[in-house]
């Protein structure tokens, strides 16, 4: 692997986050280039601190003194389990440091222990529960040296002097995690070693010689989380592949019975599935003109939005027309299909279909738990959308550890496995059953029992219909235009009532051994006896990508629908299912077809030429092609309201350190305390939410609202995050453009390339001659150097333990107002250019060329 370094001293991981070693200066490794970590669940209440003497429940490599987050654990069939709490993390690996004396600093905040070769030399004090509002703000401890981070609020540290030999020795940190009913998280736990003279005086995680070099800064922390992220996401990963193996050859029947149950293509067999599907839209439209080829650059620009969820980069660009091939496009989408932000891409638009609506403070109505990480996972794995659905059905496993099971709570919800069969039914089976929950419906084909014997097979036992989930019928008054066929209290038992979907009796190699009730639903819904479902899934996909579905409503198909190409439809449908519901294999169809690259039309009558339609940006593929444009990073808070993690997780989670905008969540800040409030994460959701992103999904959701308001164009003109992106600050991707480019044509060039994603046109450039004419020659500041940006950890962070105090709220207020100042400018340009290079940047930023899918 080619090593890259920064000027932090840790080097960028690859795609999968396989760690590159560099030397360390401070001496030869004796023993392994990794730390060994192991963890054993369940301690006892009276724990003698010292190591269980029995295997651990789970074991992995990791290469520094420096933790993140734990390793999720993964259940037989891939599902994300809970680990027994509270729980005992043991890292150690073992190393010679050159003969001196260092000052090392031990970091946590839990009980962990810090040992060479077996003797304590540090122990931190158990993790202290809160049940209140109302202690005061703890002021930040600021480190001696104003380049370190500051310690994370609720951890200790302690600082111990140790003399080195020169000699092999073993290092060791032990911790409790997930203590006292607290949350199992980390938070900052870490050692770092400093030598006592020379240096740079700079604190660097402990780990063996061959890691890499982490430095004690917010910068470089920070680095170290992402890759560290990533390295355990790759960790992950490989348990879920070993898991998914148990029921691989059940899963290889099911398939293959697939393929056995369906026609053989409409074409040549090795004739490619995309030129049949035009073929059929072709012979569907004889009047209709074919779709008239876009161009590279807007292909581009496309299928990067599409599949990635984000604009490419300059280097991607280079890299696309560096291919010279006759077939690029094909070779390209290939790639984009093998990249890991394809997940990334999806998760706005399944979260809303699953109506995912975790809570970070304290369930309300209707919250579920954080499942978006079971989502994630399975779309980052391609998994089949047969298994996939199935075990979202079985809602097995953590429900607010990340796991599947997080589907099945609906907190504050009379009948929750009702309202979980309705979301089922919709996003599947474009069934509506929205009315059954109450009554007999009366526009669609479904009485209110059919939803909630759903309702029975996914509890696994006869459910009652809630007195909530009635009309209330007042003697002599108007008798309901609706039938209503179910009392309160009746009970309903497990039962498929939907034959006209799918037939109610399943061949026996469909079922898994000790099926549930649960099993048997999922069975239903995806076994290739249902049609329906495949076609569903075909049309969900296809809508996304061309903006005009086979079938309209895409949710619904229990009323008058608009349809067109039904031939294409049943074809991809077919394919899908042959391909064992390969989600990536139909994409791929869908994507190299001639209309899915054809320029966009505006109608779709009859005289109209054929093309998909003109498609805005969500809201989601906006705000992380902003942030891909300028190469920032979203530098936000923490999504927890209690980020001390002193409280259990049924009151609070923590969503992590967002990167991607589908991670965002509401700030559940409804009690309108400014304390509570979440500024850097608001100007990212407050753009959002603009653009039809809810911070709340209580009910599902295919198509998002795409009504054109004031709101829009205003926060785009006068919003925080534009703002951000266009000004010029040291860590902007334009900054550099404008700082190295050669000539004016060269600055429109890459800017525009950097932004729109495609050269300057000849006026565009004219124009820039004429607005950077007499500021570009003496735009660069001699000697100016970046600036240092005022570390995070320096500031008060408020949490749920404080939040009632007075300095709380001034604290909170204090940051909006960092928060809207926004990045300093860099120094190293001159004002002049500078600001109008800005205008210039804010001006294609604001552009509907920007906005919208070329």
């Amino acid at each position: 692997m080619r090593l890259f370094r920064t000027v932090i001293g840790y080097p960028i991981l690859a795609a999968m986050a396989s760690i590159a070693f560099v030397s360390n200066a401070y001496g030869s490794d004796t023993g392994g280039n990794e730390i060994r970590v192991r963890v054993f669940e369940g301690l006892p209440a009276k724990w003698d601190a010292k190591t269980p003497d029995r295997p651990a429940e789970d074991s992995w490599t990791g290469n520094l003194f420096g933790f993140v987050r734990i390793p999720k654990k993964y259940a037989g069939r891939g599902e994300i389990v809970d680990r027994k709490a509270p729980f005992l993390q043991v890292a150690e690996f073992e190393r010679a440091y050159p003969a001196g004396k260092y000052r090392v600093f031990v970091r946590s905040r839990a009980r962990s222990f810090f040992r060479v070769d077996g003797q304590t030399l540090a122990e931190t004090k158990t993790i202290s529960p809160n049940a209140s509002g109302h202690e005061d703000v703890p002021p930040v401890a600021m480190p001696r040296d104003h380049r370190w981070m500051a310690l994370e609020t609720n951890s200790q540290e302690i600082t111990l002097d140790w003399t080195s030999d020169g000699k092999p020795h073993r290092f060791e940190l032990a911790s409790v995690i997930g203590d006292k009913n607290t949350r199992p998280e980390t938070g900052q736990m870490l050692v770092a070693m400093l030598p006592a003279e020379g240096g740079d005086g700079l604190p660097r995680l402990m780990g063996p010689a061959q890691a890499p070099e982490v430095e004690l800064t917010d910068t470089a922390w920070n680095a170290f989380r992402i890759a560290e992220e990533d390295r355990i996401a790759a960790i992950e990963s490989a348990q879920r592949q070993l898991a998914y193996r148990t029921e691989s050859a059940y899963w290889s029947t099911r398939h293959e019975l697939a393929r056995s149950m369906t026609k053989p293509t409409a074409g040549d067999p090795n004739e490619p599935v995309s030129r049949v599907i035009d073929r059929l839209i072709l012979a569907s439209s004889p009047n209709r003109k074919p779709p008239r080829p876009i161009d590279d650059h807007a292909f581009l620009r496309r299928v990067h939005l599409d599949i990635v969820g984000q604009v490419p980069t300059p280097a991607e660009q280079r890299a696309f027309f560096a291919d010279g091939s006759s077939d690029r496009r094909s070779r390209w989408i290939d790639r984009l299909l093998n990249d890991p932000r394809r997940a990334d891409a999806w998760m706005g638009y399944w979260l809303d279909v699953l109506a995912e609506n975790p809570g970070i403070l304290k369930p309300t109505l209707n919250n579920t738990g954080p499942f978006r990480t079971f989502v994630y996972e399975s779309f980052r794995d391609n998994l089949p959308m047969d298994r996939f659905v199935t075990q979202l059905v079985r809602m097995e496993g953590s429900v607010l550890g990340g796991g599947a099971a997080g589907f099945s709570m609906a907190s504050q919800n009379d009948s929750p496995m009702a309202a979980k069969a309705h979301i089922i039914a919709k996003a599947f089976l474009a069934s509506e059953m929205k009315c059954a929950r109450c009554h007999d419906a009366p526009k669609h084909p479904y009485e209110q029992s059919d939803l909630f014997e759903l309702a029975a097979l996914l509890a696994g036992k006869p459910v009652e219909v809630p007195k909530t989930s009635a009309v209330v019928v007042t003697p002599g008054a108007r008798v309901p235009a609706i039938s209503i066929s179910l009392e309160p209290g009746d009970s309903l038992e497990p039962r498929w009532s939907l034959s006209d979907i799918s037939p109610e009796n399943l061949p026996d190699n469909v079922l898994p051994p000790n099926a549930t009730t649960r099993d048997r639903l999922a069975a239903l819904i995806t076994w290739p006896g249902n049609r329906r479902f495949a076609r569903v899934i075909v049309n969900r996909v296809w809508a996304v990508r061309t903006g005009r579905p086979f079938v309209d409503p895409v949710d619904d198909w229990d009323t008058k629908q608009e349809k067109r190409f039904e031939a294409a439809l049943d074809e991809l449908a077919d394919d899908f299912v042959r391909s064992g519901y390969d989600l990536v294999h139909l994409d791929r169809a869908i994507l190299n077809t001639d209309y899915y690259q054809g320029a966009t039309t505006d109608q779709d009558a009859p005289d109209a030429p054929l093309g998909p339609a003109r498609r805005r940006m969500s809201a989601e593929q906006l705000v992380d092609s902003l942030f891909a444009v300028s190469g920032k990073s979203f530098d936000c808070e923490e999504l927890c309201l209690d980020p001390e993690g002193r409280r259990p997780a049924k009151e609070f989670i923590s969503l992590g350190h967002p990167r991607r905008a589908w991670e965002m969540t509401a700030a559940s800040n409804e009690r309108d305390r400014p304390a509570l409030g979440l500024p850097a994460a608001t100007q990212i959701t407050d753009l959002m939410q603009a653009f039809g992103w809810r911070d709340a999904r209580q009910d599902p959701l295919t198509s998002r609202d795409a009504t054109v308001t004031p709101l829009q164009p205003g926060i785009l003109a006068t919003g925080l995050i534009h703002t951000r992106i266009a000004r010029l600050s040291d860590d902007n991707r334009l900054t550099e453009i404008a700082l190295s480019a050669e000539s004016i044509d060269d600055l429109a060039d890459r800017a525009t390339m950097a932004i729109l994603s495609r050269p300057a046109c000849d006026s565009e450039r004219d124009e820039a001659r004429k607005l950077f004419a007499t500021s570009y020659p003496g735009r660069l500041v001699a000697g100016a150097k970046p600036l240092d940006k005022s570390p995070r950890s320096h500031r008060q962070r408020v949490s749920w333990s404080n939040h009632l105090s007075p300095r709380a709220t001034e604290i909170q207020i204090e940051e909006e107002a960092l928060v809207r100042a926004g990045d300093p400018p860099t120094p190293r340009l001159k004002a002049e250019f500078r600001e109008i290079f800005e205008d210039w940047a804010w001006a294609m930023l604001n552009s509907p060329e920007f906005l919208f899918l070329p």
